[in-house]
């Protein structure tokens, strides 16, 4: 198939594609197996697309969450630092924003990447499942043609 030392252009050996399938007679491939794989293939795609919109509109929704905490916390800030008097009482209630702050915004953070990996995770899970799923029914495929092929010589 790769011709010894020969390469194409790349580190890659050079392969002659056309050799690949010469031992195979698929003089009557199995439309009907085919269309239904290519629908299996259509559905895990728009599986893996609702799962990662999904995603991202629960993130979108965080965030939202997050962005209307952060300004309501914010006003508050500003009114008690605005009724404060001493001005130590105001570096306080400023330094005490600014912790919570950074806390919140860390804890924020940890919670989107893990729902950011859970979504990924299930978007591989589906794809990786499709894929096997695939490889067996090409090999199923193969066996038929195999057997059609075997029985039409003898």
């Amino acid at each position: 198939m790769a011709a010894k030392g020969k390469t194409n252009g790349s580190s890659f050996p050079a392969w002659d594609a056309t050799r690949i399938w010469t031992n195979l007679n698929w003089s009557n491939p199995d439309v009907a197996s085919l269309v239904k794989a290519q629908q299996k293939n259509v559905e895990a795609i728009s599986m893996v697309n609702k799962v990662a919109i999904e995603g991202w509109q629960a993130i979108t929704k965080k965030q939202t969450a997050i962005w209307q905490s952060a300004l309501e916390q914010n006003r508050i800030m500003v009114q008690g630092v605005a009724a404060a008097h001493e001005p130590s009482d105001k570096l306080a209630m400023q330094a005490a924003f600014a912790t919570s702050s950074i806390q919140a915004g860390i804890s924020n953070v940890r919670d989107a990447h893990e729902f950011a990996t859970k979504t990924t995770h299930k978007t591989v899970d589906i794809v990786s499942k499709r894929l096997i799923e695939t490889i067996e029914e090409t090999v199923a495929m193969v066996g038929k043609v195999d057997s059609v092929s075997t029985s039409a010589e003898k």
